[in-house]
């Protein structure tokens, strides 16, 4: 497996919906070399 560096356009785009999202809890995860926020919301969100 190759590693490739964190596409910081990726994270631009990730950060602008998890800051845009109705959040109730924040969780951060910290996997190896990967720094992720996620947005836990209680409403339903549909697609």
């Amino acid at each position: 497996m190759e590693e490739e560096p964190i596409n910081m356009n990726f994270i631009a785009t990730l950060m602008q919906i998890v800051l845009s999202c109705m959040c109730s809890e924040w969780i951060c995860m910290n996997t190896n070399y990967l720094y992720v926020v996620i947005c836990r919301v209680d409403t339903t969100i549909q697609r």
